[in-house]
C-alpha cells in the first residue's frame, strides 16, 4: 500500500533533512501520537507534511461514512502536496498510525522551496505521479475484475514486497483499501482457503502456493 517508491521516498527523505539544516525557519519537526489526525477531510489546506519516521493512513470517508484507505506512508513519503498546489480543500484524512516524525512546512515555504530547488521539484513530481499511477491502476483493476481478483492481486503484491510470505492486514483494513464490506472480504478469503490458496489467521494471511494464487490470477487475465 506503499504510494511511491522506496528509492524515490529515500531520495525526498535526504532533500527535507537537508533542507531542515540550511532553512531551519522554514521546515520545522513536529512529533504526533498514534491515532493523532494530521490533515482533515474536506479542512483548507495550510501546510504540508513530509514523513521522517513512523507510518501514516491516508483514507477517504463517504458520505454514508464508510473509509476507503487510499495509502499506508512511510518514511520520505509526503502529504498534502496536491491541495497545497491547487488551493482546494483536502479531499482525504491522514492519521498516524505509530507514533510520527514530522516535517512541517507551511505553504508559502512550500512554493518558494519548489521555485528555488529543481531537484526537488522534480522528486515531487515524480511522486505525485507515482501515486497517480497506482490509483488509475486500482481503479481500472476494481472497475474490469472481480473483487476476488483484485483481494489476490493485492496480497500478491504485498507478500512480495515482504521477505515471508505472510501479510499482516486486519479483514477491516483490507475491505477499506479495496472499497468494499468486510462482510465480501470474509466470504472471499474463506473460499481462498478452502481452495488451498490462502492460510488465513485473525490478522494476518499467509499464501500456500503462490504457484496456484498466480494461476488463478491468470485465468482471470485471459
Amino acid at each position: 500500500m506503499k504510494s511511491i517508491r522506496p528509492d524515490l521516498a529515500g531520495q525526498i527523505l535526504e532533500s527535507v533533512e537537508k533542507r531542515m539544516v540550511t532553512h531551519p525557519d522554514q521546515v520545522r519537526a513536529r512529533k504526533v501520537s498514534p491515532g493523532k489526525m494530521i490533515i482533515a477531510q474536506d479542512g483548507a489546506p495550510e501546510a504540508l507534511f513530509f514523513i521522517l519516521h513512523g507510518k501514516v493512513k491516508i483514507f477517504h470517508t463517504t458520505l454514508k461514512g464508510s473509509e476507503y484507505l487510499m495509502a499506508v506512508a512511510g518514511p520520505g513519503e509526503l502529504v498534502g502536496e496536491v491541495e497545497i498546489l491547487t488551493n482546494e480543500n483536502h479531499v482525504c484524512s491522514v492519521k498516524a498510525l505509530t507514533g510520527c516524525r514530522l516535517g512541517v512546512v507551511k505553504k508559502t515555504a512550500y512554493l518558494a522551496w519548489l521555485r528555488e530547488d529543481h531537484h526537488f521539484s522534480l522528486l515531487v513530481n515524480q511522486a505525485i505521479c507515482f501515486r497517480l499511477r497506482k490509483i488509475s491502476a486500482r481503479a481500472a483493476m476494481h472497475l474490469i475484475y472481480p473483487l476476488e481478483y483484485s483481494v489476490l492481486k493485492y496480497i500478491k503484491d504485498a507478500v512480495q514486497a515482504s521477505p515471508v510470505q505472510r501479510l499482516q492486514v486486519s479483514r477491516k483494513e483490507l475491505a477499506e483499501y479495496l472499497g468494499t464490506s468486510p462482510r465480501s472480504i470474509n466470504r472471499i478469503l474463506k473460499k481462498l482457503q478452502e481452495q488451498g490458496i490462502l492460510c488465513v489467521a485473525k490478522d494476518e494471511i499467509r499464501v500456500v502456493s503462490m504457484d496456484f494464487l498466480e494461476r488463478f490470477l491468470l485465468v482471470h487475465e485471459h
